[in-house]
């Protein structure tokens, strides 16, 4: 059952940039493990709200296809829930809310990879080995995951 917590935070992200660069002719319509590096910047925190400003990249490991997203992200509730999304899932270093941002963004990897015939990540829960982080810094408590709103 949902905390009290997890059910006041709303999460909205606003995609700004979405691109996709292939190197090669090749086609390849396949779902393939992806390398994510992902930055994610806290713009401004007030009373009820924090910005952030992320910057999320996608590379195949045979370097055909990366794929790159910039936008932004409101989230909104208490200083406690924000704690909670910036935080770790437990047993990784990984924030939470880089798994809601990729979620939410994931629909247009998968609309890009088809107009370029390229390779796509699957949709699955980022793994901790595959994310370059830069900038996050997760909280150490272990609560459990948060779940993100539906998109309307």
């Amino acid at each position: 059952m949902p905390t009290q917590q997890q059910q006041s935070v709303q999460v909205d992200v606003a995609l700004e940039s979405a691109f996709a660069t292939k190197k090669g002719r090749e086609k390849s319509l396949a779902p393939s493990t992806f390398q994510v590096s992902a930055k994610i910047d806290e713009e401004s925190r007030k009373d009820n709200r924090l910005d952030l400003s992320f910057l999320l990249t996608l590379n195949d490991p045979k370097n055909m296809v990366t794929y790159e997203f910039r936008g932004s992200c409101s989230i909104t509730g208490n200083p406690a829930s924000f704690d909670h999304v910036m935080g770790a899932h437990a047993g990784s270093r990984l924030p939470r809310i880089l798994d809601v941002i990729y979620q939410k963004v994931y629909p247009s990897v998968f609309m890009l990879a088809g107009i370029t015939s390229s390779p796509y990540p699957q949709l699955t829960v980022l793994a901790q080995e595959l994310v370059v982080q830069e900038e996050v810094k997760p909280e150490e408590k272990q609560e459990p995951a948060l779940q993100a709103e539906p998109q309307s």
